[in-house]
Parts: C-alpha cells; sequence; structure tokens
C-alpha cells in the first residue's frame, strides 16, 4: 500500500506520523495556497489591453486556429507523460492515468519555483516511497532530452534570424554557426554517453562522499540504454514541435504579420531565453513577454499582439495544466489508496 492511515507523506518521509502539521500542509494548504497564487496571477500579471487582444479576434479564421492551438494542449502534455512513465514502469506499475495526474501536480507546483524545478516534488507524491530517486531521476533525464532539443532549435532559429535580420555579428555567421554547432554536437555526445558515466564516476572518492552525504543509492536511479536516451530525446522533439506549433497558431489568431520560417526561428529562440531565465513561470511572465515583444515587434507586431499570443500560450499550456494539477495534489492520498 502506498499510503496507510497513519502514514500520508511525501515519499520516504512520514509525516503524519512524525509531524502531523506538514502532512496537513501538503495535502491541504499547499493545493489551496497553489490556487489562490493561480488566481492572483491572473488578475495581476496582464494588463487590460493584452485581456482585450485576447478576447477580440479580428482574423476570419481566428476561432478555428484558437481551437487548433486548444486542441495540441492535451497532445503537449500526454507526449510528456510518455516520456515520464517509459521510465517509471521499469520499477512501479504506473496507469496512464496516474501519470497524468503525477505530470500536471508537478505542474502545478512548479508555476512557483526556478526553472519550474518543483516538477520533482510533484511528481514524486504518485510514486511508492523507494522509488522517489528513481523518479526523480527520470524527471531530470527527460529535461535533460527536453534542454538539448530546445538549445539545438533555439540556436538554428538564432542563426537563421541573425542573417535574416542583420542583427550584430552576422558578418561572422559562418564561424559563430560553426562554433554553435560543435557545442551542440558535444552536448549531444554527452548525453549518448550517460549510459557509461556512473561507472567512470564512481572511479572518484568525492562520488563516494557525495553519495553518503544526501544518503542516496545510485542503484535506485534509472539505469538506461542509447535506445532509451534516443526514445527520450524523440519525445522531447514532439513536445517542442507540439508547443511550437501552438505558439505559431496564436501568433496567426493575434495577427503577427510573420512567416512560417521566420514564425518558428523566432519561436524556437524564445523558447532558448526563457529556458535560460531562472525565474517562476509565473514571476517571470512579464520577462518572458518583453523577449517576445522585442523579437516579434521587428516583423512589425504591436506590443498588445506579441503579449496576447504570449499569455495565451501561457494560459493553454501550463493555467489550465495546472488548475487540474491543483485538483490532483488535494486528492493524492485518495488516489494513491485506490490504487493499491
Amino acid at each position: 500500500m502506498y499510503f496507510s492511515a497513519m502514514n500520508v507523506s511525501l515519499p520516504g518521509i512520514a509525516w503524519k506520523k512524525i509531524y502531523p502539521g506538514r502532512a496537513f500542509f501538503v495535502h491541504r494548504l499547499l493545493p489551496a495556497a497553489l490556487a489562490l497564487g493561480l488566481f492572483y496571477e491572473l488578475a495581476t500579471q496582464a494588463s487590460g489591453e493584452v485581456f482585450l487582444s485576447i478576447l477580440s479576434p479580428t482574423s476570419s479564421r481566428s476561432w478555428w486556429l484558437l481551437s487548433a492551438a486548444l486542441a495540441l494542449m492535451p497532445v503537449n502534455w500526454w507526449a510528456e507523460v510518455c516520456k515520464w512513465r517509459s521510465l517509471i514502469v521499469r520499477t512501479e506499475p504506473m496507469s496512464f492515468s496516474r501519470a497524468w495526474q503525477a505530470v500536471l501536480a508537478g505542474v502545478a507546483v512548479s508555476l512557483f519555483t526556478p526553472n519550474r524545478v518543483g516538477e520533482y516534488g510533484g511528481r514524486v507524491l504518485f510514486v511508492q516511497p523507494e522509488n522517489r530517486w528513481f523518479a526523480a531521476g527520470a524527471t531530470v533525464l527527460g529535461n535533460f532530452a527536453q534542454a538539448l532539443v530546445l538549445v539545438s532549435g533555439g540556436t538554428a532559429g538564432l542563426l537563421w534570424l541573425s542573417r535574416r535580420l542583420d542583427w550584430p555579428g552576422a558578418a561572422w555567421h559562418n564561424q559563430i554557426a560553426l562554433i554553435a554547432f560543435g557545442g551542440l554536437f558535444l552536448l549531444w555526445l554527452l548525453y549518448f554517453s550517460l549510459p557509461r558515466l556512473p561507472a567512470r564516476l564512481h572511479r572518484y572518492g568525492f562520488v563516494k562522499r557525495l553519495k553518503q552525504l544526501v544518503k542516496a543509492d545510485m542503484q535506485h536511479w534509472p539505469r538506461v540504454s542509447c535506445t532509451d536516451l534516443a526514445r527520450q530525446a524523440a519525445w522531447a522533439f514532439f513536445r517542442c514541435l507540439t508547443y511550437s506549433v501552438q505558439y505559431y497558431l496564436l501568433l496567426l489568431y493575434f495577427d503577427v504579420p510573420v512567416g512560417f520560417l521566420d514564425g518558428f526561428s523566432g519561436i524556437f529562440l524564445l523558447f532558448l531565453l526563457q529556458t535560460g531565465l531562472p525565474l517562476p513561470p509565473l514571476s517571470g511572465f512579464l520577462t518572458r513577454g518583453n523577449l517576445a515583444v522585442a523579437l516579434w515587434g521587428q516583423f512589425g507586431a504591436g506590443a498588445a499582439e506579441s503579449l496576447a499570443a504570449t499569455f495565451g500560450l501561457w494560459i493553454i499550456n501550463l493555467i489550465l495544466p495546472a488548475f487540474f494539477g491543483t485538483f490532483f495534489l488535494f486528492y493524492v492520498r485518495k488516489a494513491k489508496d485506490s490504487s493499491v
């Protein structure tokens, strides 16, 4: 059984047995705080002009474009569920329904943490205590693959737009491209070397000391092959393509005048820059919005339209899933008991 009546806890920590107040915090106060925070940010982060742009479509195809962007939201998170679950099922049977709950709960918690590190805490609530490190490791591996895809796409987008818009350094385009793709090759080489990395690291004494410090059994971390890594990268690429299409559909919806190639290059570049900002998705929204305004403004887009497209994607891909994730956090104990 995942949780007993006297042991409602985060994996591996008997909070209710030892600290009753912390169990109440995890299962009641934390989800309530998340819900209140979502409403507060929705009310304060965007101006009335942006909301007016969202609610006032101007193109005859607008409703079709918006509907398509909304329809792709579950596809985006389905890919993430498949990516994470493909590793988790090696140590713990997990249905797609339960994996959905874990991933969306991670989205809810991650909205308030830098670079969405809260995903780890949200997901480990839905696994058995002895598998918490494995679940965290699977999340790290999937996020690493996602980051590599974003860096690769963002680098290509930057190189294209730097020449297209004649940005500073365009004269050195060929040399910069050579260095950039050389760096990407090394990153992907490191990624596909991960199966051999633990054996090599254990040769060094500091790894043993680190293991004792964090009390983590490295044997519980995912053991992966190159095939597993390729599968993770494929899911990551599919996710990146999905939310890039969503963003492009929203740009068309708000009549941002950008072509197909320029649009996707800019989208990949924005995702790369946004990933590098060490800010929680909620508090960093306006900063990310300013990047979008600066980029799409070079194609003649207004600030309101650029912010509306960015804010629309934020609502579709983060806020809506986070509401569901908050609900799952409220009922995480019931969900665990019913899965026994």
